[in-house]
């Protein structure tokens, strides 16, 4: 099992998977044994803590948009192949649907996008 360290992003976290292999966990759902490790692979833990902010902005959409306002999404992806069904819940944050639609697909490209829900209180 991987130690999961907590980052300032709720949802984010990096873990050491194997020597010399750091990687960001997304940890929306909570920590599970297995860790949803996501986004590139780093040498070190210094590199990967150097491009955190980079990675959470560009790809989860943490920080700031334009209007410097971003929502919270729940979307929900089908990532079985052809008609099968295996949901899974992203937690995003995002400028607005289509936003968080791309954020999804960035995420997951081969996965198809059951529903946007924006988290409205």
């Amino acid at each position: 099992m991987f130690e999961i360290h907590r980052t300032r992003i709720q949802g984010l976290g990096y873990c050491q998977v194997e020597p010399n292999l750091w990687r960001v966990a997304d940890i929306h759902d909570g920590i599970t044994y297995t860790p949803r490790c996501v986004g590139p692979h780093y040498r070190s833990k210094t590199e990967l803590l150097a491009d955190f902010d980079r990675y959470a902005r560009d790809v989860w959409g943490y920080g700031a948009t334009g209007d410097g306002m971003l929502r919270d999404y729940l979307v929900i992806v089908n990532e079985a192949p052809d008609d099968g069904l295996c949901l899974r819940n992203i937690h995003i944050q995002a400028a607005g649907v289509q936003d968080a639609r791309q954020r999804a697909l960035d995420l997951d490209p081969v996965a198809r996008i059951e529903a946007v829900y924006e988290k409205v209180a």
